[in-house]
């Protein structure tokens, strides 16, 4: 055991440098001050001893990414996705017939496995509305729809 005196040997893959307590460059001082008498020869003493670190510049941390936002729904609402069609002419007629029913439908274009679909989607619907347009768009011949979010 080593009780100090000695240098440690560095740790494998560390690198030491100057202590971060010390910013200035050690000297050693040119002779102890009147009345004291050097004691240790070994550079024990730090002269730099007690002056403040200089602290690091304050880093401004902007973010660059970005969250696409969704459009405002009410809460607890949800819509019923009627079908998906490869040709939008299909879905506009779709949409037309459910309006006229008196729904509140609508398209929304996605791509799924490189290919564009229009999806007609009623809603947005709360409650015993929801159930109840769910139960029209099936009696009209939509017998896959279901509610989404």
């Amino acid at each position: 055991m080593d009780c100090g005196g000695a240098a440690q040997p560095a740790a494998a893959g560390l690198a030491y440098g100057a202590p971060f307590s010390n910013p200035l460059p050690a000297t050693e001082p040119s002779a102890p001050p009147s009345g004291y008498v050097t004691v240790w020869k070994d550079g024990r003493l730090n002269p730099q001893r007690g002056y403040a670190a200089k602290a690091a510049p304050q880093v401004i941390q902007v973010s660059t990414k970005t969250t696409p936002v969704a459009a405002p729904v009410a809460a607890g609402s949800s819509h019923i996705q009627v079908a998906s069609f490869g040709v939008s002419a299909n879905a506009a007629r779709v949409v037309a017939s459910l309006e006229a029913a008196g729904l509140p439908a609508q398209t929304q274009t996605v791509t799924r496995g490189g290919t564009v679909l229009t999806l007609v989607t009623v809603g947005p619907l709360q409650g015993g509305a929801l159930s109840e347009a769910l139960a029209a768009v099936r009696a009209s011949g939509f017998a896959d729809a279901f509610v989404r979010g």
